[in-house]
């Protein structure tokens, strides 16, 4: 009995050190895509529902002629709505590492060049998307 108090205990201990760590490893992964930063717009095409979990909306965005999808959960804004565009922060050295910026719906005329902006849109905050990206 005090045996299997013990795999418990250590089971535990272990799990709790693997949660901490991906947790970690999940937020400077996220922070990095603020090292080499390029700013575009995205258009969120669908949110996806699953009874399992919580909806999330399936965002699309293009650089350098390539185009990628992404996803961003429901609960993280409640300013997100199928059709509409967004500014997304993304890392030059990895396009795929990416993050929808529900801070400003643009108008559908919105034009983007192919390699998107370096310098930060004037609508956005620095402070802001940091706080965004950490607490995502």
């Amino acid at each position: 009995m005090y045996s299997n108090f013990k795999k418990n205990l250590l089971f535990s201990i272990l799990f709790l050190v693997f949660i901490v760590i991906f947790y970690s490893y999940n937020k400077n992964r996220r922070l990095k895509i603020l090292d080499f930063p390029i700013y575009t717009t995205c258009t969120i095409t669908e949110l996806s529902k699953s009874a399992r979990s919580e909806g999330y909306y399936k965002y699309k965005y293009t650089y350098k002629s390539i185009s990628y999808i992404r996803g961003i959960g429901e609960s993280s804004s409640d300013n997100l709505y199928v059709g509409k565009k967004y500014y997304i922060v993304l890392n030059k050295k990895k396009p795929q590492n990416a993050m929808l910026l529900p801070f400003v719906i643009l108008p559908d005329s919105t034009r983007f060049p192919n390699n998107g902006w370096e310098e930060i849109p004037k609508e956005l905050n620095i402070n802001q998307i940091k706080k965004f990206l950490e607490n995502y």
